[in-house]
């Protein structure tokens, strides 16, 4: 595909490529023979053209050229204010099925939330929970806002702005259900990242040194946030290999479980004291 880089939506260069004829166009997903097979006119090819000079030499990313994502099944409005919406952890939203979780759930904290797609995929796989997502950036929790309306959920999620479980106010909490997307990505390969990477911001993937920084905080902190019998749930992507250094070296005592993801890797832990 001209070189470009896949990872940010789809891995599969038809997909990618289907996505942006089809949306890029402004048609639905299901566009029949009829309006595919059709001659465009000369203002359609034009904007097609726009549309591929974008992704193919400008390196844009597809969901930033379209103005929107997708995240199992469902739409969320995104643009260079977050990181485009893709996780490990959606996998576990749709049909529920984290393991360990054995009461009702009525609170729900994400932090990193960015654009807030796990907070409304949380949202809709516990229709009767309370949702809190945190951002230190409050240009990403401007976009989270737009989509949490986008989705009829205001009543339901509440965004806060701060350093992780520093910008919860009294009367947040203690959760049931702790979920983490952050940034996990180690300094040296942040400033390796592809061009479409690079497009994204910065500080969505910048994780320190081992990209444990956040990891390295959260699990300092989130005991005093989790109820008993509560589960935290956080990505770490492919750096399985500082993370379980991490539990070594400073967390000895927290026993961690490995979720079975699509792709088989070790790229999301869970913690409770019921694992």
């Amino acid at each position: 595909m001209a070189q470009c880089q896949l990872g940010q939506g789809t891995l599969d260069p038809y997909d990618e490529a289907h996505w942006l004829l089809v949306r890029g166009m402004g048609w639905s997903f299901d566009a029949g023979p009829e309006q595919l097979d059709r001659p465009l006119s000369p203002s359609e090819q034009q904007h097609l053209k726009k549309v591929m000079h974008q992704r193919l030499v400008d390196r844009q990313p597809t969901a930033y050229i379209l103005g929107e994502a997708w995240l199992m099944g469902e739409s969320f409005a995104c643009d260079r204010r977050a990181i485009i919406p893709r996780s490990f952890i959606a996998e576990f939203l749709v049909a529920p099925s984290l393991p360990g979780l054995r009461h009702p759930v009525a609170r729900i904290l994400e932090l990193c939330t960015g654009g807030g797609s796990l907070s409304v995929l949380a949202a809709k796989a516990w229709p009767a929970a309370k949702l809190t997502a945190t951002d230190l950036d409050p240009d990403a929790l401007a976009l989270a806002q737009e989509n949490i309306q986008r989705h009829g959920l205001t009543d339901r999620i509440t965004i806060r702005q701060g350093d992780l479980f520093q910008a919860l106010q009294p009367g947040d909490g203690p959760y049931d259900l702790i979920l983490c997307n952050p940034p996990y990505v180690p300094t040296y390969k942040t400033n390796a990242l592809p061009a479409e990477f690079r497009a994204e911001p910065h500080k969505a993937f910048e994780g320190g040194r081992d990209g444990m920084d956040l990891v390295r905080r959260i699990l300092k902190e989130y005991p005093q946030h989790l109820i008993p019998g509560g589960l935290l749930v956080v990505e770490i992507g492919h750096e399985a290999a500082a993370c379980q250094q991490l539990f070594e070296r400073e967390f000895p005592n927290l026993k961690s479980r490995w979720l079975p993801t699509a792709t088989g890797l070790q790229q999301v832990f869970a913690l409770g004291d019921h694992l």
